[in-house]
C-alpha cells in the first residue's frame, strides 16, 4: 500500500474526505459507504462537513493489519 502525504491540511490538521481517500489509496465512495455503515476510520462532522484526523487514519490502518495466518499462511 502506498500512503500519500496529504497535500495540505487546515490549521488544525483535519483532512477532507478526498484527502483522506488519497492518503489511504482508496476511493471517496468507499469512505462514504463506510461512514454510512458505521465502520471505517473515525471521522468528524464540522458544520456539516466530513473531516478526518490523520492520526485516526493511521490508527485505522494499524487496526486493519493482517498477519500471514489470517490468509491461511504458515508461521515460520
Amino acid at each position: 500500500m502506498f500512503l500519500q502525504r496529504p497535500s495540505q491540511t487546515n490549521h488544525i490538521g483535519l483532512l477532507t474526505a478526498k484527502q483522506a481517500a488519497r492518503y489511504l489509496s482508496i476511493s471517496t465512495k468507499w469512505l462514504a459507504n463506510q461512514r454510512w455503515q458505521g465502520t471505517g476510520p473515525k471521522f468528524l462532522k464540522v458544520g456539516g462537513a466530513v473531516r478526518y484526523r490523520q492520526l485516526d487514519l493511521d490508527s485505522y490502518l494499524t487496526d486493519c493489519e493482517a498477519s500471514n495466518l489470517d490468509f491461511g499462511g504458515h508461521s515460520d
